[in-house]
């Protein structure tokens, strides 16, 4: 089976590249859809002050979605505390410091 397409709407492959949501750049350098999260993460936390930092990258593949999330702690973060949050826990991976 083969597969052929077109040029004519961006320029350049589209299929399996990276690249930058469609969306305008803003004044510090985020894109319109990174300063989203921003604000959403501050609205649902209820804290206007907590450090955000987001990248969003478009990988036009068929059947996916992804998301990484690192948080940082200025206080340790028991082992225990994590094992009690609620499922589904395959979504993350507790890594200990040191």
């Amino acid at each position: 089976m083969s597969f052929s397409y077109s040029l004519m709407i961006f320029g350049q492959q589209y299929a399996f590249n990276l690249f930058s949501l469609n969306a305008p750049v803003t004044e510090n350098g985020y894109n319109e859809e990174e300063m989203k999260l921003v604000k959403e993460t501050r609205k649902i936390w209820n804290d206007t002050e907590v450090k955000v930092t987001v990248t969003c990258i478009r990988v036009p593949v068929m059947r996916a979605h992804a998301e990484s999330v690192n948080l940082q702690f200025d206080n340790p973060l028991d082992e225990l505390l994590f094992l009690v949050i609620p499922p589904p826990k395959p979504l993350f991976v507790f890594v200990p410091s040191g």
